[in-house]
């Protein structure tokens, strides 16, 4: 084979890697969804240098310079507005810069610098945090613009950051001794740093997307996030989270940044456990505010709120502020609120919601067994439940959907039908995500007792309730809750392990405007 064919299919070989390999990116939920664009430019005296690089107190910081890239790649995808993607591609003018890079291993390994003290740092330093970040949006920049210098830049700063800590990368160890991202490597006072662990394994999971076929960068991805888990229970104490291992206690915006980061890993795992740990932050988390950071939204202040008895029921108390939330969309029956014969309902190009009514005429009667109803987020298909109030049928999700299609019975189909249709989604409102109630203050239960909990079963279908025990009643309170310490109240009972003081509290989503729970209490068998 001649040299020119062999040049031509490795150039085709690379095309076909690159655009076969290439995967869609989700919304990085924990900026975009959480963060008001302008506001985050306006705060810790940012501004927008001559080239329109974002800067911190007219000083270059690439994780800065990387958030504000991500967060106006997501809002061009959102508006079209060329505002934003001129945003985009002049923060990959501070990437283009070699200055501002540190080269290793004959330039295929690439660190960007902090350069100056930090602790107990020394300048030059470098994070992981940083690195996973800067990776996130040199993959979005990609994908604006298809340059693939910026996919040849993430791969190696991808190969520094995963370089063991003691030879200069960010790879360490905790100290149960699994691997962990560090957001600070080799530093002592600030050990293994949650948030900054998770940004990094974010860059790191996206990363290998588009590169599967590295097995280095997919294998510290695996053992980092089975690391995660083993050791989340270390970070938490009885009523607050640890910011590090050296148990610095976290400000109220870290907290709130830290849940915005596991509902992003939710929303890209699709682990449960995620959902659970934000339910015990986000009620550790009730009236206590962030003040400082301006710029956060949606929920702009609490993630969760207690939920309060009114006429012996617990109910949600932001019922009619709900119901304001909700929108109108518009379906391919002509246009929603129009009269026209057809077999099929479809609704395309949703916000990600977690709650969707069609109304039908009231003269309709509705059995929901009669429809066909199915939603997706984008080419996966999503689990729903789905339920009749007056004449709507009710469609919710835990995960969120993009798409519904709904296939009208027969009666149906042959007629002329009004239909409306209307949602919420969480992300577009300052509502909490979560309502939590406090079952008592301690209850004593023999091992073996039987406990379950006596509610409105049909309110919520995501509903946990947590616990935590000890042998005395003031002991109780220096406890911790856990993820593995809790149980489904709609299907599950627990078995009383060992005999002793329980405190229980259930926590669930609030995504419908009937967040009627009814009388709780406990019963044991």
């Amino acid at each position: 084979m001649s040299k020119f064919l062999i040049s031509f299919f490795l150039i085709l070989a690379s095309f076909f890697y690159f655009e076969v390999n290439a995967q869609e990116l989700n919304t990085y939920e924990c900026l975009y969804n959480h963060w008001e664009i302008e506001g985050f430019l306006k705060q810790f005296d940012r501004g927008l240098d001559n080239e329109g690089i974002v800067v911190q107190k007219s000083q270059y910081h690439a994780l800065i310079i990387s958030f504000y890239g991500i967060i106006n790649f997501h809002e061009f995808e959102k508006t079209g507005d060329s505002i934003y993607y001129h945003r985009v591609v002049n923060q990959y003018k501070y990437f283009s810069d070699s200055s501002k890079l540190r080269y290793f291993d004959d330039g295929n390994a690439v660190g960007l610098p902090y350069l100056f003290n930090f602790g107990d740092l020394k300048s030059p330093w470098y994070s992981g945090m940083t690195q996973g970040t800067a990776v996130s949006y040199l993959l979005r920049y990609y994908k604006l613009t298809k340059d693939k210098s910026a996919l040849d830049l993430s791969q190696k700063l991808v190969r520094f950051m995963l370089k063991n800590e003691e030879d200069g990368g960010t790879i360490g160890k905790s100290i149960e001794g699994g691997v962990w991202i560090e957001e600070y490597p080799n530093s002592k006072s600030s050990k293994s740093v949650l948030n900054g662990f998770i940004n990094g394994m974010i860059g790191l999971h996206e990363y290998v997307q588009y590169f599967p076929n590295d097995e280095q960068a997919k294998k510290i991805h695996d053992l980092s996030y089975s690391e995660m888990f083993k050791t989340l229970s270390a970070y938490d104490k009885p009523s607050w989270t640890s910011y590090n291992r050296n148990g610095k206690s976290v400000t109220n915006g870290y907290m709130r940044y830290q849940l915005s980061e596991f509902d992003h890993l939710y929303n890209i795992y699709k682990d449960d456990r995620f959902i659970k740990q934000m339910k015990i932050w986000s009620y550790f988390a009730i009236n206590k505010l962030c003040k400082e950071l301006t710029f956060y939204k949606n929920p702009k202040f609490e993630y969760a709120q207690l939920v309060e008895k009114s006429n012996e029921n617990y109910v949600f108390s932001e019922n009619d502020r709900f119901i304001n939330s909700l929108v109108e969309v518009e379906s391919e029956i002509d246009k929603v609120g129009f009269f026209k014969k057809s077999k099929k309902i479809k609704i395309d190009n949703l916000a990600s919601v977690n709650y969707l009514a069609l109304s039908f005429n009231k003269s309709i009667r509705l059995n929901p067994e009669n429809f066909i109803i199915e939603a997706s987020s984008g080419k996966e298909k999503v689990d729903i439940s789905i339920k009749v109030r007056d004449s709507s049928i009710i469609v919710e999700s835990l995960d969120g959907f993009k798409n519904l299609t709904v296939k009208l019975p027969k009666e149906l189909s042959k007629k002329s039908v009004y239909v409306n249709a209307s949602i919420y989604n969480k992300y577009s409102y300052n509502l909490p995500f979560f309502g939590a109630v406090q079952l008592g203050t301690q209850e004593y239960f023999d091992f073996g007792d039987e406990v379950k909990v006596d509610f409105n079963l049909d309110a919520t279908n995501d509903a946990t309730c947590f616990y935590r025990f000890a042998k005395s009643v003031p002991d109780l309170g220096r406890q911790k809750y856990d993820i593995l310490k809790s149980f489904n109240p709609k299907t599950e009972s627990i078995r009383i392990p060992e005999s002793g003081y329980y405190q229980f509290f259930i926590s669930f989503p609030i995504t419908n405007p009937e967040m009627n729970l009814g009388t709780l209490k406990l019963i044991k068998n």
